[in-house]
């Protein structure tokens, strides 16, 4: 799987294969639970010896002597990349290749579990493109996918690896923002605002984008923080486009 020999492998840190997408803190758990005596289950993203990435489904458990102490441990990989090659295209946008609606689902619950528990804040950003259908409409469509496409990759050079980027339909794009306040997440809107305004798209120049910002509280569901985040978005349209608004 790894395009490694035995020999090359053998007697070698893990880290040879690591890949730096993955979080230190899914090897801090996996070694805190194989220490503790028990199995340790995953999935696992890996880097071959040519550069390329594949994924394993892996089981790490304990080995004992004959005096009940841990004398190494055994794993069984198996070859995933495929299965999440499949389960990558359907989470997301084809074309921007940032996470779609169904994506952006699955994180915001997964958030809302997280501040159920520890509190912790997090916000959203709403961000619609401003007079987008005259572009589509000048232009054609094909132009119109380029401006989305460019408009993608000024946001994601902008936001945070924390943060998750994501499509919400035609030109509105939502961000989860985690351990974010509602001071960080004006500044981090700004400042995506700020690098957007001074780009210059491929053939049409300068284009702008609206930004609505809401920050979790105690009495808000999804929907509800949603809607807000929505709202100040639109508020954001009505005082005159290409700004910052928080509800």
């Amino acid at each position: 799987m790894s395009g490694y020999s035995k020999k090359e492998l053998i007697g070698k840190s893990h880290n040879i294969v690591r890949h730096p997408d993955m979080s230190s803190s899914i090897y801090e758990e996996l070694w805190k639970t194989i220490k503790r005596g028990e199995v340790w289950s995953g999935e696992i993203k890996n880097k071959k010896k040519n550069g390329d990435f594949y994924w394993v489904n892996v089981k790490i458990e304990p080995i004992y002597d004959a005096f009940g102490e841990v004398m190494g441990y055994q794993s069984v990989r198996f070859d995933i990349t495929d299965k999440k090659l499949v389960e990558e295209l359907s989470l997301t946008d084809s074309l921007l290749g940032i996470y779609n609606r169904r994506k952006f689902n699955e994180i915001i619950d997964y958030q809302f579990t997280v501040w159920r528990r520890f509190k912790e804040p997090f916000s959203l950003i709403f961000i619609d493109l401003d007079d987008f259908k005259s572009v589509n409409d000048l232009y054609g469509h094909n132009q119109g996918d380029r401006v989305l496409i460019e408009f993608t990759n000024v946001i994601n050079k902008t936001i945070r690896d924390v943060d998750s980027f994501c499509r919400w339909g035609g030109e509105e794009f939502l961000i989860i923002c985690p351990y974010t306040d509602v001071e960080g997440v004006q500044v981090l809107a700004q400042k995506a605002r700020t690098e957007l305004e001074n780009y210059t798209f491929t053939d049409i120049g300068q284009k702008t984008a609206s930004f609505g910002v809401a920050t979790v509280n105690e009495k808000d569901t999804i929907d509800t923080l949603i809607k807000r985040a929505d709202e100040a978005l639109y508020k954001a349209k009505k005082l005159g486009k290409n700004r910052v608004e928080f509800l």
